[in-house]
């Protein structure tokens, strides 16, 4: 028999640094050492903690993979392109209408405004954007519906991206996004108008000019600003209750980014722009780095979004991971039933109400088809969410009149009908037929059974009979 050719020292180096690698990672996402998170001390609590941090980075890589964050930022940076100049027009024209005796002079601040607000400084792009505001504000009164209707469009794309990223669904309807978007249109200028006012105001006082005499307070009170924008903007969008402390801790990791950004994509565009770039693309290649940086800058705010959902659903997430649970729409009858009937349960035993984690950690099921699930049973009134601090849920009424018949139609649509559409051939009259005997044969089944009455069926203690009685 021949000999196996030996390996060589780099194959040999290559495979210890795999395995090293594989322990090492293993030995920082453990979920095991988490049951030390709470009831552990010392060593093993910090190494809990340790796992927790490298689980929760691994968690946040994952999901914002799986929504794919960083085509949806390329296409919110093609939106904000269309949309950044009427949104300038609309907060300069309103301060202009309404706040002018307020804040005199705020025309002259649009170029700070912009030095804040894009992704990197630049004089070329800041000059070139006020002058299209200043331009734009003699559009005509069609020309201001249109503006104010492309930056609505935004504002929709904005919350459809960032409801996709905490797995719910929007369910503002068209007149509460018009009043959010009308809130953001009166109070953004306000904000805007006082952060420069106060400046000014805290130049004038004589206590507070020597620490305004250097740039340390100029360069943290916009990494504040931004702050407080952020969390906001993470707190307020989403379809869903947020947690303020998941709202700041996305907002944390999106202000500490965004600087970072601005600060490296600036040095970055300077050098290409005194380079080559310059010869090839001209006044051009100045838009073509503009492009790039809103969308590194959507890439970071949509990561923000992200790190927001996986703070406040980390466990849930983890338990998805683990047990390879899939959001599969042909279980939601099922989880719809057995999330009512535990609702019922521990409703008639005055128990704690559970909460959409608690069910789809009982059941098996990921945290998104759960509150799917559950969003879709509180539309049609039959169980209504309770408390402040997190939510739970109760039956609506008395489960006695909560029917399983009433579940099945909310959830798959028991009532089907044959629209009004074509001639009345004998293949319609044949599928109209189908659907009448398939209602019948359902409501037959179900015979008016009521979720209460399951409820006692299955938990109520069975008194034992006469005959199978043993008398000792």
């Amino acid at each position: 028999m021949s000999e196996e050719p030996k390996r060589g020292w780099r194959q040999t180096s290559i495979e210890r640094l795999r395995r090293a690698h594989g322990w090492i990672w293993g030995w920082l996402t453990d979920p095991a050492v988490l049951v030390y998170r709470r009831h552990g001390s010392g060593r093993k609590r910090t190494r809990a903690l340790v796992v927790e941090f490298f689980l929760f980075v691994r968690e946040v890589v994952r999901e914002f993979y799986s929504v794919q964050g960083t085509a949806r930022a390329a296409a919110l940076a093609y939106t904000t392109l269309l949309s950044l100049i009427p949104l300038l027009v609309a907060f300069t024209h309103i301060l202009n209408e309404y706040f002018k005796n307020i804040f005199p002079g705020f025309q002259t601040q649009i170029d700070t405004i912009l030095n804040a607000v894009i992704p990197y400084q630049s004089p070329q792009i800041t000059y070139h954007l006020a002058r299209f505001a200043e331009n734009a504000q003699t559009a005509s009164t069609l020309g201001a519906i249109a503006f104010m209707f492309v930056a609505f469009r935004l504002f929709v794309a904005v919350e459809a991206a960032v409801n996709m990223i905490w797995k719910v669904r929007s369910v503002r309807g068209y007149r509460q996004k018009i009043m959010a978007f009308t809130m953001l249109f009166f109070w953004g200028p306000l904000l805007m108008g006082l952060s420069f006012t106060t400046t000014t105001m805290l130049e004038r006082n004589r206590y507070l000019r020597v620490l305004l005499q250097g740039d340390f307070i100029f360069t943290i009170v916009p990494i504040v600003v931004l702050f407080i924008g952020f969390t906001m903007l993470f707190w307020l969008v989403p379809s869903t209750k947020v947690r303020i402390q998941a709202a700041a801790a996305g907002a944390l990791v999106t202000t500490t980014l965004f600087t970072l950004v601005r600060w490296g994509f600036g040095v970055y565009a300077n050098h290409l722009v005194s380079g080559r770039l310059n010869l090839i693309y001209g006044t051009i290649g100045l838009a073509v780095i503009f492009l790039i940086a809103i969308e590194i800058m959507w890439v970071v705010i949509l990561l923000g979004v992200q790190v927001s959902y996986v703070w406040q659903n980390l466990y849930g997430v983890l338990r998805a991971t683990q047990q390879q649970v899939q959001d599969e729409p042909r279980f939601d009858l099922y989880f719809a039933l057995r999330g009512i009937i535990e609702i019922c349960r521990r409703f008639d035993r005055r128990e704690e109400a559970p909460s959409a984690y608690r069910l789809a950690e009982q059941f098996g099921s990921t945290d998104a088809q759960m509150v799917r699930v559950l969003h879709k049973l509180e539309e049609a009134k039959l169980i209504t969410p309770t408390g402040t601090e997190w939510i739970g849920y109760v039956p609506a009424c008395d489960p006695d009149r909560i029917l399983v018949e009433e579940v099945v139609a909310h959830m798959e649509g028991m009532q089907r009908a044959v629209p009004d559409l074509g001639p009345d051939d004998d293949e319609r009259a044949a599928v109209g037929e189908l659907f009448q005997r398939l209602n019948a044969c359902t409501a037959e089944a179900l015979d008016r059974t009521s979720v209460g009455r399951v409820v006692r069926e299955l938990y109520t203690p069975r008194v034992a009979r006469s005959e199978d009685r043993v008398t000792l």
